[in-house]
């Protein structure tokens, strides 16, 4: 055997790629490369060319090909000289072990992988080293791995087997890393670790973890394994890999990664904690097909966490109208042109594990067809904060008839959009008098079903003009942006007038002062002493006038609730009861600590340049308008709850449904097409089943992007274990600063929306992932607002601006980072956090 002095490709890859990693400084065991001398014989390369040939003339089986090519080798390796071998191996102690790897030169491709075809052997001592390598090489020669190139069209004389020599490491743990998940999720990173070594996980022998996590790359390329997104699946006596362990695996992940490109397959083990590369392939088991990239920037906002069936469909179904609708708008094309685009009207959205995510790569695609899309794009990333600003190229081609409607299309909508968004909060009044006149606790389920079409069609058919209106705003602000400092965009854009994010926490302010005063004390006491069911009675009969501003806040506000675009929660509405607890928990608190909402917000006059006041003006008016229209929204979707609650009612009266709430684990298609004489028991397995599933995937972190290859699909965990923190202490964290103001206060991190209610948050900094409109009235008790997610027109940025309490929005991991009961500074118009 030929010892190689210069390793290059020709040399297998797995050779090839270990010596590149060596040299790139990773922890590679020492190793050396050996040609068998037999391939570079011509009576060699004859015999095998007169194998194929009997083998194509079928003078020969498969089983028959292999015996005889193993016999051949077997004489063959007899002339093999073995002195180049021994000579290295005894350059190390007579103790150490190796392990003899192949490295064919058509093994680990990009296209061929012949992964586990090959035999590796480890713990080979100096005397066993002639039977290893021996096995090696007729391992080339197996039946599997035969029909694997002949299938291919791989001749046999072009197959050479190359072996590597390696110093034996025997880890505590051994594994392998995926940099992207091979079931098709490119974004995604697995590991699969076991106790001892490799070849036992490669061959189930042992049990093993899972670890699935999303490394993040800061803009310096420093790179931050976020493991608040990330978690393990245990099988019972693996390892379970700690935070250290996976830093120093995601730090080698991204080495190797630059070295071969992103899609790989390493092996790794540690020994006394440190850890070794063993060898690094390019992953050829990917699912092929179309790439899907989804995103939950913004939408996060709208819902956050799980959503149950009936509400991802009709998010689904509502989204699908409404970018119908503004595509009729824009282009002037019958319903036969524009259902050419029917396959990304009915993909806005995507839901993976009970989460809904925006299908970006489909927004992009309608980005792409605006005019001036190169301009607006950044612009409409900044606004909705999407942090990965890569994109796809556009596939739908529009001719120049089509862009020069779009070009005018969207040229008179952006013009039209304030008097059309003021004939859109105009003609909601009249679509919620026809629900109010039409709708009855008594109804029957065909006059839902119709009431919820009238509905549906009444806001879908106009809805669309909410979107020209979110870019009015975008573009304006983004506008304002350029033309002033950042810093002074977030004061420029407060106080506008009447913001209807506000109308609720005003209307509730007013009712806790009334309820507080000393000639109400004993409607207070009979009032925070009735029971659920005694409410209701109450509510529906009392004529106090305290009792009628209740009933008016229900009939005006009691859909505004956090999550309350998602059908399932309970909102004032569904449940008054939550109502007087939160009156209750405000009113037993001093007059003096009660939080004093402004009616006006008078800011220092800073003459602006004439161009600044104009896009000032627009922005305001764009902003104000999208925030009515979120209002309008959610009392949209109290009346879609109310009517699908009633339909549960009915379901469970006609022995459908067992529970009124299991409406929610259907989806409106299996609602509407279900038949009133159906037995309960063909649905309650199929519920049962949907509970179950989505108490898994509130386990799963919430991953901010995900992206595909092939199809989008659910991951079916059977154990989920947080994976271990690091103590890590920074001492400042950034973000955006969206309200201006200094403070230093106590932090309480919320993450549970269902423990709102319990929760005190008067003079305290508000620490969360998210919020939406519904978090007002907790919002108007704290002092400042952090969040993981938001933008400056973000309902984060937007609240905090009007209640003058600082907020800063986009700090990565910062409901991880910080800690409840930690005492930070918060600058909300630098975006800086620093502890105290």
């Amino acid at each position: 055997m030929i010892r190689e002095d210069k390793i290059n490709s020709s040399n297998g890859n797995k050779a090839y790629h270990s010596y590149i990693m060596q040299k790139a400084g990773l922890n590679v065991p020492a190793f050396a490369v050996f040609r068998y001398e037999l391939y570079s014989k011509t009576e060699v390369k004859k015999q095998l060319q007169e194998f194929q040939e009997r083998y194509n003339k079928q003078e020969l089986s498969l089983e028959e090909l292999s015996h005889q090519l193993k016999s051949f080798a077997k004489v063959a390796f007899e002339e093999e000289d073995m002195d180049e071998v021994y000579a290295y191996t005894q350059s190390f102690s007579k103790q150490t072990s190796f392990a003899i790897r192949s490295s064919a030169n058509a093994e680990d491709q990009a296209r061929q992988s012949f992964a586990g075809q090959f035999n590796t052997q480890s713990n080979v001592k100096p005397d066993q080293l002639e039977v290893a390598l021996l096995n090696t090489l007729l391992s080339l020669y197996e039946l599997s791995a035969l029909n694997y190139f002949l299938t291919q069209a791989i001749s046999l004389d072009e197959i050479e087997m190359i072996v590597m020599v390696q110093e034996m490491i025997v880890g505590e743990i051994s594994g392998v890393y995926f940099t992207a998940n091979p079931q098709g999720i490119l974004n995604e990173h697995v590991i699969v670790a076991g106790f001892g070594l490799g070849s036992g996980i490669v061959e189930d022998k042992v049990p093993t973890s899972m670890t699935i996590l999303h490394p993040d790359r800061d803009e310096n390329k420093d790179i931050q394994p976020n493991l608040d997104v990330a978690y393990s699946e245990l099988n019972p006596n693996a390892p379970h890999l700690n935070h250290n362990q996976i830093t120093q695996l995601v730090d080698m992940a991204y080495q190797v990664m630059g070295l071969f490109g992103d899609f790989l397959d390493i092996e790794f083990t540690f020994k006394n904690n440190r850890l070794y590369v063993l060898q690094a392939r390019q992953i050829t088991t990917l699912p092929e097909g179309p790439i899907f990239i989804l995103d939950n920037s913004n939408i996060v906002e709208s819902y956050p966490g799980i959503s149950t069936p009936l509400t991802i469909s009709f998010v689904k179904e509502a989204y699908r109208q409404v970018f119908r609708g503004l595509a009729k708008r824009v282009l002037r094309q019958s319903d036969e042109q524009i259902n050419q685009y029917d396959s990304i009207f009915s993909n806005m959205l995507a839901d993976v594990n009970s989460r809904i995510y925006y299908q970006i790569h489909n927004w992009y695609e309608l980005l792409h067809m605006l005019p001036f899309s190169k301009k607006i794009i950044p612009i409409w990333q900044d606004m909705l904060g999407v942090r990965n600003l890569e994109q796809v190229a556009p596939t739908v081609k529009l001719s120049f008839i089509d862009k020069s409607r779009v070009i005018f299309g969207i040229i008179r909508a952006f013009v039209r959009s304030p008097r059309a968004m003021a004939k859109l909060d105009d003609d909601f009044i009249h679509i919620q008098q026809h629900f109010e006149s039409n709708y009855s606790k008594q109804a029957s389920i065909k006059e839902l079903r119709n009431l919820f079409t009238e509905i549906k069609t009444a806001i879908l058919e106009q809805w669309d003009i909410t979107l020209i209106n979110d870019l009015y705003a975008f573009i304006f602000t983004g506008l304002l942006n350029k033309s002033l400092q950042q810093q002074a965009v977030p004061s420029e854009i407060a106080g506008v007038s009447q913001i209807e994010s506000m109308k609720p926490m005003h209307a509730l302010n007013k009712i806790i002062e009334e309820i507080s005063l000393e000639k109400n004390k004993a409607y207070q006491e009979k009032l925070f002493n009735l029971n659920e069911d005694e409410l209701d009675v109450f509510l529906a009969r009392d004529q106090h006038q305290m009792t009628q501003m209740i009933v008016h806040f229900i009939d005006e506000f009691g859909d505004r609730a956090p999550g309350e675009l998602k059908l399932e929660t309970v909102t004032y509405r569904v449940q008054p009861i939550k109502l007087i607890q939160m009156i209750k928990q405000q009113t037993t608190k001093h007059l003096s600590q009660q939080t004093k909402l402004p009616n006006n917000i008078k800011k220092d006059e800073i003459k602006l340049p004439f161009l600044s006041r104009f896009f000032r003006e627009h922005a305001i008016l764009g902003i104000k308008y999208r925030e009515s229209s979120r209002m309008n929204r959610t009392r949209i979707y109290g009346m879609v709850r109310t009517i699908f609650l009633t339909i549960g009612q009915r379901f469970v009266e006609a022995n459908i449904l067992e529970e009124v709430r299991d409406i929610f684990y259907l989806t409106m298609e299996e609602i509407f097409s279900i038949d009133e004489d159906l037995s309960v028991k063909l649905l309650v397995e199929k519920i049962r089943d949907r509970k179950q599933q989505l108490k898994v995937d509130q386990q799963l972190p919430a991953f901010n992007r995900l992206v595909f290859v092939g199809e989008v699909f659910n991951r079916y965990p059977s154990t989920i274990q947080n994976i271990d923190q690091d103590e890590a202490y920074e001492t400042v964290l950034q973000g955006i600063g969206c309200s201006t103001g200094r403070i230093k206060a106590e932090v309480i991190v919320i993450n549970d929306l269902q423990a709102i209610g319990d929760i005190d948050v008067q003079g305290k900094i508000i620490v969360t992932t998210m919020t939406d409109p519904g978090w007002v009235y907790l919002l108007t008790q704290a002092i400042g607002i952090i969040a993981e997610k938001g933008s400056l027109l973000s309902h984060t940025a937007i609240i905090s601006r009007e209640l003058k309490i600082p907020s800063i929005v986009n700090v990565k991991n910062v409901t991880q980072r910080l800690k409840t009961g930690e005492v930070i500074e918060m600058d909300g118009l630098s975006g800086q956090i620093k502890r105290v």
